[in-house]
């Protein structure tokens, strides 16, 4: 994300701080994202693997509506989060297949 959005970014990480690998890896990450000036950590995000599928739609929507457009990237423990927020990313204007753009599908 550093090298990709020439260390400019906001970054949303989701975790599971129940599993300690997760966790561990989560928080390797964002402390790489922070030695970067320009790269902001704008939330990070503990959604239990358990509740992806129920929580990450109004997640989504809550994070759109707090960030807006400073949300560009988002990385997760596991592939599932992205599963489940693709239709709130889509109805809220956001290409979900690369950067978050909005308007651009």
């Amino acid at each position: 994300m550093i090298a990709k959005s020439n260390g400019n970014a906001g970054v949303v990480i989701f975790t599971d701080s129940s599993i300690p690998f997760a966790e561990g890896k989560s928080q390797m990450i964002k402390k790489e994202l922070e030695t970067c000036s320009g790269v902001k950590v704008l939330d990070y995000d503990n959604v239990p693997l358990s509740d992806v599928s129920a929580r990450m739609p109004q997640e989504v929507s809550s994070l759109l509506s707090k960030f807006n457009n400073s949300w560009t990237y988002s990385v997760a423990i596991n592939d599932v989060y992205y599963e489940n927020a693709a239709a709130a990313l889509r109805a809220g204007g956001v290409n979900a297949s690369g950067p978050l753009q909005r308007g651009r599908r």
